[in-house]
């Protein structure tokens, strides 16, 4: 495929969204992006991850081939064979889907969108208890810190290590935690169960496994592996650190302590959230 002329592509956003009578809030809303992002689409600075490519296709009723190429078709001509699945793969469900006014589809999706479940007074109570467990674990994490630091004679580890080895994974699986612990949503968007979509942006966040394709099916277990992981990690670490630390000899942590904590990071965190979002995708 040739490169993507960045300003048709995005002058035909833009067309095809004030004609569909959305903002560029409302777009940003169903895509999972801000609303800068759909800003830099139109204004040609940018153009979508190709993971989404196909929703936004969706959304504004028009062809991937059509999107790609920033402009509108002949039926005949512009739907190729990519943009049509084989008849005997399309369901009766996608048949009965492409039978409502694409006025009526989107309304859903806006509806989706707009859902705010903390309206529910069940899950604004386990928000808030969920909330208080992290606040709980935080003190708990910073807690065992601040006795590491006071013993770091008695159990003979220097403050730098302490510094090193417990404050950068520490720190930052506890301000990763503020997403799923504060302001992930409990739902994704429909738009997400009916397309393959590998990537989840929710303000300054950024969620994407390569491989994986969110929906609600998996969501409820990314979630939950997302705040066990950013919440058990750093009050377990400094635990398990003080053995592991005293049985291993100065230059051999010297040099495994990068290895040990991308393990600690990389592995305790996405591993089982990759697992789990790929079980049950």
């Amino acid at each position: 495929m040739s490169e993507i002329d960045k300003a048709a592509f995005g002058k035909f956003i833009g067309e095809q969204r004030r004609q569909l009578g959305m903002t560029q809030k409302q777009l940003a809303r169903l895509m999972m992006v801000s609303d800068k992002a759909v800003s830099k689409w139109e204004t040609g600075i940018s153009i979508p991850d190709v993971a989404l490519l196909e929703p936004l296709a969706e959304i504004l009723g028009v062809t991937l081939t059509e999107l790609l190429h920033g402009e509108k078709m002949d039926t005949d001509s512009g739907r190729d064979s990519d943009d049509r699945a084989p008849a005997d793969e399309k369901s009766d469900h996608g048949k009965q889907e492409q039978d409502i006014p694409l006025e009526e589809r989107l309304t859903a999706l806006m509806k989706d969108a707009d859902e705010v479940p903390e309206d529910r007074e069940g899950l604004r109570e386990l928000k808030k208890k969920r909330r208080i467990l992290y606040l709980l674990g935080s003190v708990l994490a910073v807690g065992e810190v601040t006795a590491m630091y006071l013993l770091s004679g008695r159990l003979g580890i220097s403050l730098f290590d302490i510094s090193l080895d417990m404050l950068i994974p520490i720190l930052l699986l506890l301000f990763m935690g503020i997403w799923p612990f504060f302001t992930m949503p409990e739902r994704l968007p429909e738009l997400y169960d009916k397309m393959k979509i590998s990537t989840y942006s929710h303000g300054f966040f950024q969620l994407s496994i390569c491989g994986v394709y969110f929906n609600n099916r998996n969501w409820p277990y990314i979630t939950k592996a997302l705040r066990l992981s950013c919440l058990l990690i750093p009050v377990c670490w400094p635990a398990v650190y003080v053995p592991v630390r005293l049985l291993t000899p100065d230059f051999i942590w010297l040099f495994g302590r990068i290895a040990v904590l991308l393990i600690l990071i990389l592995g305790g965190l996405f591993v089982p959230l990759t697992v789990l979002a790929k079980k049950y995708e």
